[in-house]
Parts: C-alpha cells; sequence; structure tokens
C-alpha cells in the first residue's frame, strides 16, 4: 500500500478515544450507587494504579502487582477497575503501551527499540498489536508522522493523527 493509501484511508477509532474515556470515567470513580454500595475504585486509587502502570511500562506488569497496588483481591480489582474505568486492567495496559510506542515513534526512536522499551517481549508481538490496535505497522506510522503533502509548490504538514487532506 502506498503512502498515499495509507494517508487518504478514513481513520480508525484511535487508541487516544480510549484513555480520553478511561480518563472520564476515572474522574467519577468511586461514586456510590443508590444502593450506598461502593462503584468501582477510588479516585485515588486509580491514580495510584495510573501512576504504578507509568512508572512501570517497559517491564511486565502483572495483574497480582496491580491489584496489589489497589490492595484487592485479583478478582476484585479486575472487577472495580473495569467498573471504574470502562476497560480492563489488560487492555487499559496495551492502550498505554501503544500510547507511548507511538509518542517514541514520532520522536524517531525505531521500531525494536520502541517494542522493548514500552514491555513488548519481541519486536513481532508488539507490531501485531500495534496493528490490530491503530490499523497501521510501527513503521507505516512512522512515515505517516514524517510525510509531507505537497500543494502547488508549497509544502503543507499535517499532524500525524489527522488524516492527509488533498490540496485544490
Amino acid at each position: 500500500m502506498t503512502e498515499s493509501a495509507i494517508a487518504h484511508r478514513p481513520q480508525r477509532v484511535d487508541c487516544a478515544l480510549g484513555l480520553l474515556l478511561w480518563i472520564e470515567l476515572g474522574k467519577s470513580a468511586g461514586s456510590r450507587s443508590s444502593s450506598g454500595r461502593a462503584r468501582g475504585l477510588s479516585a485515588e486509587v486509580v491514580s495510584g494504579i495510573r501512576d504504578y502502570v507509568e512508572a512501570n511500562l517497559h517491564s511486565d506488569i502483572t495483574l497480582a502487582e496491580l491489584a496489589q497496588v489497589a490492595e484487592l483481591s485479583r478478582y476484585h480489582f479486575i472487577r472495580a477497575f473495569r467498573q471504574s474505568t470502562g476497560l480492563p486492567p489488560y487492555q487499559y495496559l496495551l492502550l498505554r503501551r501503544i500510547e507511548r510506542a507511538k509518542e517514541m515513534l514520532r520522536s524517531g526512536a525505531l521500531p525494536n527499540e520502541v517494542a522493548v522499551s514500552v514491555g513488548f517481549p519481541n519486536a513481532d508481538s508488539f507490531g501485531r498489536t500495534f496493528r490490530r490496535i491503530t490499523g497501521l505497522t510501527p513503521k507505516q506510522y512512522e512515515r505517516r508522522c514524517t510525510v509531507a503533502a505537497f500543494c502547488v509548490g508549497r509544502c503543507i504538514r499535517f499532524p500525524c493523527e489527522r488524516q492527509f487532506k488533498q490540496c485544490g
């Protein structure tokens, strides 16, 4: 597929939308239902989990570690995290890894280096996951972020998260 075909292809729902949803849902964490029972995790616990994930994104983060940060059993943590954020813990972790990888690719890091830096066991696993979530391979994403659209003698550069538009 050519770069121009990639550039004009409709955008998939980006994982950034999932993160925005997670942040918005996290704001209401800790609220109570009409029955008086706690609904999900408190905002402090969600913040602690978010900080732990960010600090340890490069390593293999287990469900047991996240549950320990929340001071809950694994089973209760999964349910409470999903109720608070709308995402299961593993999905949130993958989305954070892919968002960090996108930042690194935009800054010029090589895909193999990025894979290790964001906690994937190898470049193949990283590539498959990146493509499944973003719709592009890491190399395509990297190229897309540096492509410039030339229009009638002038160069217009668009942010890589938006579609490239035809000049006319």
